[in-house]
């Protein structure tokens, strides 16, 4: 008799769009098809190509926001220029977004949990 795999319920939920929560009114989705995580991939690797022969930090916040831009669309990026956030609050948006990307947890949740023991 054949082996039958029901990954039906698995694939809704790994299926299901991850989002960013900013504040109480700005909720965003983050794209994780496969088509713009290529895109993001991409331009990561072009940057860093670049970014091997010279260090540029303009270069840099340009990456992330794109980054941004790609992962949860122009109007979440629109918002999040004119927050005017610090530098370590945009990283933290962009590991959520590469965390989203792997389906995994971000580095300062797996911090927060190893703090907890």
């Amino acid at each position: 008799m054949a082996r039958e795999y029901n990954i039906v319920e698995r694939l809704k939920r790994r299926n299901e769009k991850p989002t960013v929560i900013l504040d109480e009114e700005h909720k965003y989705p983050i794209n994780t098809k496969k088509t713009n995580v290529l895109c993001m991939m991409a331009y990561i690797r072009k940057t860093e190509k670049r970014g091997k022969e010279e260090s540029d930090p303009v270069k840099d916040m340009e990456m992330m926001d794109h980054i941004i831009k790609m992962g949860l669309g122009e109007e979440a990026a629109a918002y999040i220029a004119e927050q005017d956030y610090t530098f370590a609050v945009m990283q933290d948006i962009i590991d959520v977004i590469m965390a989203a990307i792997g389906d995994e947890e971000t580095s300062f949740e797996k911090e927060e949990k190893e703090e907890k023991k």
